[in-house]
């Protein structure tokens, strides 16, 4: 084997792989007369090849989910996090307490407000959603006036 030829692992491509592999192969003295695209060798080749790109991309990934920068996994961000001393909490979206004022035509003993109910806020401007997280009964006064955690 020649002692100067190196392979180049850098290529991240599947093709850039295989030909970088073949490059390489070519320049040893074991492999001067062989046909590269032959199917055997070239089978060879592409195993290689796959196995390097899949590896390299797992490597890819692996070295994101390392800094809190790039992570994209949720586990990822709090392990980091917990490095910094800050312990995250659970996910979680906005939650407000309102007062519902209920008028039925009727005059029924209870209300009750369904699980996944949609209300709406405007804040400043801006349009707020908010869903009941579970089915709310609301018992009957007067006028049904009822403070409601969401």
């Amino acid at each position: 084997m020649a002692a100067n030829s190196t392979i180049s692992v850098t290529e991240l491509d599947f093709d850039d792989i295989k030909s970088s592999l073949k490059t390489y192969l070519r320049q040893q003295p074991e492999f001067l007369d062989f046909n590269f695209e032959g199917s055997a060798i070239s089978l060879l080749l592409d195993l290689l090849s796959y196995n390097t790109y899949q590896n390299a991309f797992y490597t890819s990934m692996v070295g994101n989910e390392m800094f809190l920068d790039s992570a994209q996994l949720r586990d990822s961000v709090v392990s980091r996090a917990k490095m910094l001393n800050y312990t995250p909490r659970s996910a979680r979206g906005a939650n407000t307490q309102f007062t519902l004022t209920v008028v039925p035509d009727d005059s029924p003993a209870s209300v009750t407000v369904a699980k996944d109910t949609e209300w709406q806020a405007t804040v400043d401007g801006q349009t707020l959603k908010f869903v009941t997280p579970e089915a709310y009964t609301l018992s009957s006064d007067d006028n049904i006036v009822v403070t409601l955690q969401l």
